[in-house]
């Protein structure tokens, strides 16, 4: 089913550190929200095939929201 998401996307392989280093950004992005909350875990996506060029593979760490009334 459909959902809201807060994203932050970026280029390169994917590591843990990197990772983490996105969700700790979106972590600190959302805590300054007052119209939205989380409704579960940072989870990432990968959009590209393994053999792509690193500068060229997309990616975003996620997360799905709620919209507060």
């Amino acid at each position: 089913p459909p959902y809201f998401a807060a994203a932050v996307k970026y280029s390169g392989n994917n590591t843990l550190e990197r990772v983490e280093q996105y969700q700790a950004q979106l972590g600190q992005w959302l805590e300054k929200q007052e119209d939205v909350r989380s409704t579960g875990k940072f989870f990432c996506a990968q959009y590209d095939a393994p053999f792509v060029i690193p500068f060229f593979k997309r990616n975003e760490v996620q997360i799905k929201l709620q919209v507060l009334q």
